[in-house]
């Protein structure tokens, strides 16, 4: 049934349409100087009490998603650049309600990391404890996507990771 509906939801008012909302948030973190994709268009199509919905994005070439990086290089992944970037949406209040090690890529050639699908993404006033939320989801996404990688490897690159956000937080 999941396959059936994946694309459809419950029709909420146009203000709650998923890919007009993130077309919006994508817009703002833009214009805030953070690395997300260029969003181009936004569509939806209503039909009765459903919708379905639709974003189209600059498309971001040469990057590894972040599971691919640490599944390679385990030691000398980029956990402190993640870190970094991710303290970067946080200080703006951007909240992803979803990050997982596949929605970080970053850049083969200049190391540059970006987030994406923030179809459940928010702003919010301020850092706050969702920041640890984000960060602890964040570790069990790669626990579980990486199984074969130790797990003393995950939790010492999230220790550095972790203090790369503390520190561009200012904590």
């Amino acid at each position: 049934m999941a396959k059936l509906s994946e694309d459809e939801f419950l029709w909420r008012g146009r203000s709650q349409v998923r890919s007009l909302r993130e077309f919006a948030l994508l817009q703002s973190m833009r214009e805030a100087g953070l690395p997300v994709p260029v969003p181009l268009a936004a569509a939806y199509a209503r039909s009765g009490a459903r919708y379905r919905a639709d974003l189209l994005m600059q498309r971001l070439l040469g990057v590894e998603s972040f599971v691919d990086l640490v599944r390679s290089r385990r030691a000398d992944a980029p956990w402190r650049s993640v870190g970094a970037t991710v303290a970067r949406f946080h200080a703006h209040g951007f909240h992803h309600a979803d990050l997982n090690a596949h929605n970080i890529l970053v850049e083969s050639k200049n190391g540059e990391v970006s987030v994406i699908d923030w179809d459940k993404g928010s702003a919010e006033p301020s850092p706050g404890p969702w920041c640890e939320r984000v960060l602890d989801r964040l570790q069990r996404s790669l626990r579980k996507w990486l199984p074969e990688v130790a797990d003393e490897i995950i939790v010492a690159g999230m220790r550095e990771l972790r203090a790369a956000h503390a520190q561009g937080l200012n904590r």
